[in-house]
């Protein structure tokens, strides 16, 4: 019963990174339109955003 819920909860997680990725591939293209300066700006969010990801991943596998 427990092996089912955490693969609900694993696919569930899936999905969200995929959806959050799916929505900034969008952002990327919307805005390659636009000038260099944002894009070099959103490529230092994301990079941000890779750490955080990983330090909560971290602290997800800890609990």
């Amino acid at each position: 019963c427990l092996q089912r819920i955490f693969v609900f909860f694993f696919g569930i997680l899936r999905a969200l990174l995929c959806c959050s990725a799916f929505l900034k591939a969008a952002r990327l293209c919307a805005l390659r339109s636009e000038s260099r300066h944002e894009i070099r700006d959103i490529k230092q969010e994301s990079a941000k955003l890779r750490k955080m990801r990983h330090s909560s991943g971290g602290l997800r596998l800890r609990k």
